[in-house]
């Protein structure tokens, strides 16, 4: 039957799971809920090393998904005050967190300070994504190319900065990287949840942009199937349901 404690680590992994499925669906508001009851099944389990880390995911989430900073900022002073507890998943989260928020300078001594071993280019990809939230395109693309590895953030906002300098070609090339990454498998990594579904609406918006309709309902439309649970009010699920809408419009003149 397996020992309490396995017991207990495969509830608590089916529990990011659950978190995780929500993130991938785009049900934001569930997936805080779901990383909620994480934290309080850590509390319970007291393994502050694990409470400290559900918190600053927690934090993490507050500000990627819905953009709040007040309430990521509470869990964030919740996380610090484990600190001590917490070893290097807690700072891969912190890391996450600081950079999400825009504070990249703590992202990078977080990765200088607590991450060199095992994320040693850390400090040039935060540095990618400093350029890449202040519009510098170019020097993002730069840096994210010279990266010996990008897991789907990292390739998500490559295409990105790609399309905003009207590199068509390899925003798509980059975007067919993100949806091939383990080979047509089930793989995952934590960060295709945050942007598998957004790579669709991208891909439609830069067929939209070169004329190509059908190519650019085909991704539209599986961008909205992904999402079809989702949260109404994400900005990028209104709008590619419009543009979506749009284009049948035009294919029924």
């Amino acid at each position: 039957a397996g020992s309490p404690a396995a017991g207990q680590s495969r509830i608590r992994s089916g529990l990011e799971a659950l978190v995780t499925e929500a993130i991938w669906t785009g049900k934001y508001r569930e997936a805080l809920r779901r990383q909620d009851r994480l934290i309080e099944f850590d509390t319970e389990q007291k393994t502050p090393g694990l409470l400290a880390t559900s918190l600053a995911w927690r934090a993490f989430d507050a500000v990627a998904l819905l953009g709040d900073t007040a309430e990521a900022r509470s869990f964030l002073s919740k996380a610090l005050e484990l600190k001590s507890y917490g070893d290097q998943d807690l700072y891969l989260a912190l890391e996450a967190y600081y950079a999400a928020s825009g504070d990249f300078d703590k992202a990078e001594e977080i990765v200088r300070t607590r991450l060199a071993v095992i994320r040693p280019s850390g400090v040039q990809f935060n540095e990618a994504i400093r350029e890449y939230h202040n519009g510098n395109y170019g020097s993002a693309i730069r840096l994210f190319r010279a990266q010996p590895f990008l897991y789907h953030d990292g390739l998500f906002m490559l295409a990105k900065s790609y399309a905003a300098t009207d590199q068509t070609d390899s925003a798509l090339a980059t975007l067919s990287r993100l949806k091939n990454f383990y080979g047509g498998t089930f793989g995952f990594d934590g960060t295709r949840a945050l942007t598998e579904a957004k790579a669709e609406y991208l891909a439609g918006m830069i067929y939209e942009k070169t004329g190509e309709r059908k190519k650019a309902m085909e991704h539209y439309g599986a961008f909205v199937e992904m999402w079809k649970n989702a949260d109404r009010d994400i900005p990028e699920l209104v709008d590619g349901k419009k543009r979506l809408a749009a284009l049948r419009g035009m294919v029924k003149k």
